[in-house]
């Protein structure tokens, strides 16, 4: 499941200021609104979809005086992280109104920010995790000294969905409560794969679907503290799971999932060529066009057609038709064993 958990940070920068600039009662009353003013009266809230949205002004009334500012941003090829960590350094900087206050993270980078200076604990803002919260969840969102610096609005329920006939025919039970417990295990689930490919079934659709259940019980960083890429256990086991899974326990018709994404990315490039010419092409047929050059004019025509005919509309096939066989030559069960490259890019360091 792609969002595991949605987590909501608690008020950064401004609030631990407000926290930790608290006045005297000795303090003059001019003096707390001097100081009432340089906190700002616009709270900054910033997330990737209205969806918390609807909860704040449903649940919170929000105190007089202060205008909340939603800065939503698509979480669409990382725009929101950037959106957010552009904010973040430039929070020091920033206007009193145009601080960030809050903000929304996922379990999937939680991790950068809750171990940033950016976030405080939760304590400082007087809230206390209840008895009846997932650990799972204060986890996500606690730093590596385990100070908790967010609070779980939303956690999305995952289940493992099969068809009672099938279970029958492999395991004789069909309830919950036994399949549950013939499955409870990683060596209990492979075993009952390979009963399962014995019966001419299939475990599951691709090896990708297990990869959550593996990478999100991850303890270890993919980058330790000498900058060196290392492996988490769990995902050393989920590879070694795939490796055994490509060789006869997910589904090979599903091999046209990967042709489809492997064609659609070429025939993207191939319109994206032929775009690129036609934006050259356009401007000078309609200057031909206008000087009433018809020899010119209907040259380039004939040629753009030629183009398209001959060389885009065979490209985009061949394409379509050599996918299916790029990606099951990649994942056909006599191929060599398989490796997973991860390749580190030099990124600078984000608060």
């Amino acid at each position: 499941m792609k969002k595991l958990i949605a987590i909501v940070l608690c008020l950064v920068m401004v609030v631990a200021a407000v926290a930790c600039t608290s006045k005297p009662a000795t303090e003059t009353k001019t003096e707390t609104k001097t100081e009432t003013a340089a906190q700002g009266k616009v709270f900054n809230i910033y997330a990737w979809n209205e969806e918390f949205k609807g909860f704040f002004e449903k649940y919170y009334k929000v105190p007089e005086g202060v205008t909340v500012n939603w800065i939503i941003t698509p979480s669409d090829n990382g725009a929101y992280q950037q959106k957010l960590d552009e904010a973040l350094l430039n929070q020091a900087n920033a206007a009193a109104d145009d601080k960030v206050d809050m903000f929304l993270a996922e379990a999937d980078y939680i991790g950068k920010y809750v171990n940033s200076d950016a976030t405080m604990s939760i304590d400082a803002i007087g809230f206390k995790n209840a008895d009846t919260m997932y650990e799972y969840t204060i986890k996500a969102a606690s730093d590596d000294k385990g100070v908790c610096k967010g609070v779980s609005f939303q956690c999305c329920p995952a289940a493992v969905i099969y068809r009672k006939s099938i279970a029958k025919d492999v395991l004789g039970v069909d309830d919950p409560a036994s399949v549950q417990a013939a499955i409870d295990s990683w060596e209990k689930f492979d075993a009952v794969a390979a009963k399962a490919k014995e019966k001419g079934y299939y475990m599951t659709a691709s090896f990708a679907e297990t990869f959550r259940t593996f990478s999100n019980n991850c303890t270890m960083p993919w980058v330790d503290a000498n900058d060196n890429l290392q492996f988490d256990p769990m995902i050393t086991a989920w590879i070694d799971q795939t490796d055994e899974f490509i060789l006869g326990y997910i589904d090979p018709t599903k091999a046209a999932v990967g042709a489809y994404s492997v064609g659609v990315k070429g025939i993207d490039v191939v319109i994206i060529l032929i775009i690129s010419l036609y934006t050259v092409f356009m401007p000078r047929a309609a200057y031909y066009y206008s000087k009433e050059n018809k020899y010119y004019y209907q040259n380039l025509i004939n040629y753009s057609s030629s183009l398209t005919f001959f060389i885009a509309i065979p490209a985009i096939a061949r394409m379509a038709t050599m996918s299916r066989s790029v990606t099951t030559r990649a994942s056909k069960s006599s191929s060599k064993p398989s490796f997973l490259l991860i390749l580190k890019r030099p990124t600078r360091a984000r608060s």
